[in-house]
Order: structure tokens, then sequence, then C-alpha cells
């Protein structure tokens, strides 16, 4: 059977609707142990739900599905969804929801049956797969007056890739009123069990009254002639979403636990990297430096003397000083000196005055000077892009994870000088990582 097919027909939550995903992420998916996981350059997408008749989740079995995963694709970034996830990573949990389902033969709730008839007798309601020009116009008013996560705007910016999506069934549920376009869900039929609710829609400057129970009627209608079992209504995201999905019946089925993390590199990757940058050394040197030569323009090397022993409670410290630029290098003392402690803390900033003469510094560069990003390539400005920002673009989006302040990488190389551009760039990654203290610990 092929992979997606048998995929689809064992589905328990939305993520295993692999040609959808695979619309909205722009990943290829793939199977390890039973567990889906999509997958594109560096980041890894793992959903640790178990397949249907595919026994529980434990900890133990997807660790190892996703240490093949990473074996296989070499992922770095990585996310993972799921009813529960490994020990290792709970300080990496983001978020915790619960998914709510809705069962396809429930009937409409007494108290909607009269508002639900009325607005079906104004309304013209049909499904379509064509994303037109009024979808367009109810789309745009609704983002621009709602408040939405991130992942949420991106399904509502990609409905058209979703619809289009090879092997995938996913529609269009509208409600007219006259030509003009009221109401509108975006459902996935996709997998033989349930229809999932993906995301709505529903106009204020042109409102019908009920113009969305209206269309959650006949979805239920739709989903029991497709020979659903129920509908899955996705997460309860915030108070007024579960109270909708309460009022129509819908209840908890599964926990919802989401966490993001970075893989370390194998080894081998290291030492890959450093190979690179030993040769960019060597290659890039107008004098083609040899190794030697190289050591011998290191800066001279001297006797690290500043140094102070603190003791408390039979706890030993040291504290050392220097000075913030100097013409020396104590490297090999301070190699000799780390080699004995456990922990190592730099001293921080510097006052805010200094920290504005530092930065009116970096950012006037000297008349002619080469740029730093005219000394790199675009894969090289590319990588350090992913490495500043953390992962961009639909997937990223699509699990409300991407930094929305993001800095401009390009215009620091371009525009500071060397030095400025890197410590900015350092300085945005750690905090991108949560880092706000004045030290590197």
């Amino acid at each position: 059977m092929n992979p997606v097919t048998d995929i689809l027909a064992r589905a328990v939550v939305p993520e295993h609707s692999a040609p959808f995903m695979q619309a909205v992420s722009g990943g290829r998916v793939l199977m390890v142990d039973n567990f889906v996981f999509y997958a594109a350059e560096d980041w890894l997408m793992a959903i640790a739900y178990p397949l249907r008749d595919d026994g529980e989740y434990s900890h133990q079995r997807f660790e190892a599905a996703l240490s093949g995963a990473l074996r296989e694709t070499g992922a770095t970034a990585c996310f993972a969804v799921g009813p529960d996830l490994p020990p290792r990573l709970a300080d990496n949990v983001l978020e915790r929801d619960e998914f709510y389902t809705l069962p396809a033969d429930a009937p409409v709730p007494p108290r909607l049956r009269s508002p639900v008839r009325k607005a079906r007798e104004r309304l013209r309601i049909d499904e379509t797969r064509e994303f037109g020009p009024q979808h367009r116009r109810l789309w745009a008013e609704f983002m621009g007056r709602a408040v939405l996560r991130a992942n949420v705007r991106e399904l509502f910016a990609r409905t058209p890739q979703m619809l289009a999506a090879e092997g995938a069934d996913v529609r269009l549920l509208n409600a007219w009123d006259g030509d003009r376009l009221v109401a509108c869900l975006v459902l996935d039929y996709s997998t033989p069990a349930f229809v999932s609710y993906i995301v709505g829609a529903r106009s204020r400057s042109h409102p019908v009254p009920h113009a969305g129970d209206a269309l959650f009627a006949v979805m239920l209608e739709k989903a029991r002639a497709a020979g659903c079992d129920f509908v899955q209504l996705g997460l309860g995201v915030n108070e007024g979403i579960t109270r909708f999905k309460r009022k129509w019946g819908g209840a908890p089925q599964l926990s919802y636990v989401m966490a993001q993390w970075q893989e370390r590199p194998r080894a081998d990757v290291h030492k890959v990297v450093l190979d690179e940058l030993m040769q960019a050394l060597v290659e890039r040197s107008d004098e083609g430096l040899s190794k030697r030569q190289i050591l011998d323009r290191l800066p001279d090397q001297r006797p690290f003397a500043m140094l102070w022993e603190l003791e408390k409670q039979g706890r030993r410290s040291w504290i050392c000083g220097t000075a913030h630029f100097f013409c020396y290098s104590f490297a090999d003392s301070f190699r000799r000196l780390f080699r004995k402690v456990d922990t190592v803390i730099f001293e921080g900033p510097l006052d805010a005055e200094s920290l504005a003469q530092v930065e009116a510094c970096g950012k006037s560069p000297d008349p002619g000077a080469v740029p730093l990003d005219g000394l790199m390539t675009e894969a090289e400005i590319r990588r350090l892009e992913r490495v500043v920002c953390g992962v961009r673009g639909p997937v990223a989006r699509f699990l409300n994870m991407e930094w929305e302040d993001a800095p401009d990488v390009r215009e620091r190389l371009h525009t500071t000088r060397h030095w400025y551009a890197f410590f900015s760039r350092w300085t945005a990654c750690l905090e991108r990582q949560g880092w706000r203290d004045s030290v590197d610990l």
C-alpha cells in the first residue's frame, strides 16, 4: 500500500493528513516505525500520535522513531506534536491544548434549531474547490479585523495551495446571501474516518445572523454523507473558539503538546564544518598562507596574571580581569585555567553611554570598505539567517514559531563594520533563545 494512503486510512489527528500537511508546510512526508514525519531543508516535524490500531504512545518507541528520522534527514531544527512528549523535551514545550471532536451524527443543538433553520432559508449554501475573488475579499476582511496567531494566518494565506494539493480533498463550504459570500469554512476530507475543520470566516460588513451555525449544520450532514465517523474540530486555541465548539457538542478527545528544539549536529557534521573553515582560511588568503604562517600571525601570547581566588562554604571560584581591547592574547593561559573549572562566565555589556559609542562606530564603516556580505556566498548568508532568526516560512508560521521581529541579517552585513555585524547578530541569536541577562554562561 502507498505510504500516504496507509497514513490517511489510519489517521487520528489532522496532522496525519499528509497531502494537506505537505501543502501547508512545504515538506515531504516519511514514516518511521509507523510514526509520521515531515521534513525539508534542515527542519523536521514529528507527529507523535500513533496511527489508528497501532497501540498507545510510548516515549521509548517515539524516541527510537525520532532518532531514525534524524539519521535519515540530518535535520537540526525540530518540532513535535503529540499526546505527550519525552521528558527531555519538557523545557522545550511551547504549547499545551486539546483536540475537540464532534460525532458526525450529532444533532443540531435544540437552542440553535430555529436560528439555523431561518439562516438556511435565507442563504444559499454550496461546496466548491475554487478560491475566487469573493473568498479573497472575505479572507482580507476577516484577517484585517481579527487578532490571529501566526499559524492561523498561515492557514488562511495558504488556502489556495491546500485546495490545489495533489492527493488532498480540501473543499470550501460557502454561505451566499444573494451574490455576496458571507461565511465560509475550509474542510479537509482527505482522511476517510473524519472531516477536519481547518479555518472559517464570516463577514461583518454584510452580516447574516447564525450563518456560521448554518454552515456547521451542513458540515455535519456532508460528513455523514461521506461516511465519516466524526468531525475533527481542531484545538481549543482560546476561550471564544472553545465556547463555540462546546456549544455544538464538541468535546476534548486528545491532549496536545507541542515542542521546538535544536538537535546538535553529529560529530561528523562538526568535522565537515571545521574542515570547510580551515580550507576557507587558506583559499581566501591572497598570499596562500601555510599553517605555520597562520600560527605566526596570531597575536603574541602573554601569561595571564590578573587572577584572584575566592572561597566560601567550601566552594572555590576565581575572578580575573582583562582589558576589553588588547593587542596581546591570553588564550594559552585561559585554556589551562578553563580545564580546572566547571563554568566560565564572561563580563557582559558596557554602560549605556559606552555602548552607544560602540554602536555609532559599528554603524559607520570606513569609506570604500568592502561590506561583509561582499565576502560571503549566498549559501553562507542563508545559513547565517537560519542560525540567527531560526526556522522561518510556512512550517514555522503554521506552528506559531516564526520570530515576528526577526532582525534583518542582510542589512547588518551590508551597512556595518565586520565586527559590529557579527556581535549584533550574535546578540540577536541569544535573544531568540530567551537570553536576557548581561553575561554569557
